[in-house]
This record gives C-alpha cells, sequence and structure tokens, in this order.
C-alpha cells in the first residue's frame, strides 16, 4: 500500500509530528504484524473466518449491540486467537531471522501477554456475572439464562471499548 507523499499530505498533526513520518510508522507496524505473526495457513485461513465474522459483527452493533459484542467474543475473536496461541510457531523465526521475545516486544497491538490477560478477563467475566447478579450495579440483574447470556453480552461490549481505549491511551503515551 502506498501512501501519497504530495505536499497537500505532508502537515503536521501535532507541532513536530510529521504526517508523512507517522504514515511511514504506521506502514512498518502493519508489515510486521504481517511478516511475524502470521506464518501458518492454518492461522490464516482462522483470521480469514474471524476477519468474515467480525465484519457481521460490526454490522449487528447498529442492530443489537449486546449480541454483537456476543458473536465477536465467542466466535470472532476465539477463532483468531486460537491461530496465535496454537498454530504459530513460538521458536525463532528464520524466515524473518527474530526471536520470538523480539517480535512480541515490538508488537504494537496485544502481544501474547497482553492477550493472556484479557482474555482471562473475558472468560471469568460470566462467573462473576452468574454469582454477582447486575455486578455491582454496572450490568442489568439477570432472572434466567437468556438474560444471563445477555447481561454476559453486555460486560463483553464493555470490555471490547476499554480494551480498545485502553491500549490505545498506552500507545498514545509510550510511543513518541
Amino acid at each position: 500500500m502506498a501512501f501519497s507523499t504530495s505536499p497537500l499530505f505532508v502537515r503536521t498533526i501535532t507541532p513536530g509530528v510529521d504526517v508523512k513520518q507517522f504514515l511511514e510508522t504506521l506502514r512498518e507496524q502493519r508489515w510486521d504484524d504481517h511478516r511475524f505473526y502470521h506464518h501458518c495457513r492454518i492461522n490464516q485461513s482462522l483470521h480469514l473466518i474471524s476477519a468474515l465474522s467480525f465484519l457481521g459483527s460490526y454490522v449487528m452493533l447498529f442492530i443489537n449491540p449486546v449480541w454483537s459484542a456476543i458473536v465477536a467474543w465467542t466466535f470472532s475473536m476465539t477463532t483468531r486467537q486460537a491461530g496465535h496461541f496454537f498454530f504459530e510457531p513460538h521458536s525463532y523465526d528464520h524466515v524473518n531471522r527474530a526471536s520470538h521475545e523480539h517480535k512480541e516486544e515490538i508488537k504494537v497491538g496485544y502481544n501474547l501477554k497482553r492477550k493472556v490477560v484479557l482474555l482471562s478477563i473475558w472468560a471469568l467475566l460470566p462467573m462473576a456475572i452468574y454469582f454477582n447478579p447486575g455486578f455491582l450495579g454496572i450490568l442489568p440483574e439477570h432472572n434466567d439464562w437468556l438474560s444471563f447470556i445477555e447481561a454476559v453480552g453486555t460486560a463483553w461490549l464493555y470490555l471490547g471499548i476499554a480494551a480498545v481505549l485502553f491500549r490505545g491511551i498506552q500507545l498514545f503515551v509510550q510511543q513518541d
């Protein structure tokens, strides 16, 4: 993907930050993500399935956000992360001449350690909601299985928003 280098597009976002440099950094980060984390055909296939189901859940956001979150977390996210956890090699990457540790260090998004934390919270939320209906007054109380599932979906919707905001703010503070 090529970005325009026209003078019209070379403006500053904030003083001292060049849009051209920003776009080049973004391009490099996308390339690193692609070449470091998507070697395995199984992982690529799982990502395709995940991407298509995420697209469906994005459309559902405008129709029913709670069920959109349920689809996104139970199907899209688990499919995508299974590829990273189980099918991508965690040993030395001979193709790119990089150790797994190096790849995890430069990863901009959620590396495996961050994913373990995020997915642990995701997995524990249903249990917390089951034993604490209403979850501290944040969620609707459940009195049957459908309302329980919808309460979990609401929590997962909040978790998804919080995860994106948290990582975005963290990157804003950490990156130059």
